[in-house]
């Protein structure tokens, strides 16, 4: 019996699910102050599960992790291309055709959403970088994934691997 391949309900119902963990972090940089709910405590929960909490930033051992993460945050942002006209984030990932890079561009911008998230790190609450950052995620969004795009080369990088991400 053939296997079929069956659309996966999350991509098809929400197409920005790939950015979720960006969404994540993102938005709970402004968590409301007064009248939060259990989305918010949910919300707040996940932040810390992501980024950690209570750790000592004059450890040597979260001193270099720190550094790691933000290291991999300056690298994607300064190779991202940040222009009004772009045709891509990433000169390296610009293809419409591999699948893969639909992916890879949603783990760079993970690591730029990340090392604005983490407190502790270098570019923690970076206006520019949060900017540049939802600024990569709307461009994917309007130009590679979404709902209405159709999937190509492997269908596993639309329905699976760029939904984690």
């Amino acid at each position: 019996m053939p296997y079929e391949i069956v659309r996966n309900p999350i991509r098809t119902n929400l197409p920005v699910v790939a950015g979720r963990f960006l969404i994540v972090l993102v938005t709970l940089m402004f968590a409301p102050c007064a009248g939060a709910d259990e989305y918010d405590d949910l919300r707040l929960k996940w932040r810390d599960n992501i980024v950690g909490t209570g750790y000592d930033t004059a450890d040597t051992t979260v001193i270099s992790r720190l550094n790691s993460i933000a290291n991999a945050a300056n690298s994607n942002w300064s190779s991202m291309d940040k222009s009004p006209t772009r045709t891509f984030l990433w000169s390296d990932l610009a293809s419409t055709t591999i699948s893969i890079h639909i992916n890879y561009n949603y783990q760079r911008l993970r690591s730029m959403a990340l090392a604005y998230a983490t407190p502790g790190c270098s570019l923690h609450g970076n206006a520019t970088l949060l900017a540049d950052t939802m600024s990569g995620l709307d461009w994917m969004h309007a130009n590679r994934y979404n709902a209405t795009k159709s999937i190509y080369d492997n269908w596993y990088e639309f329905e699976i691997g760029s939904p984690i991400q």
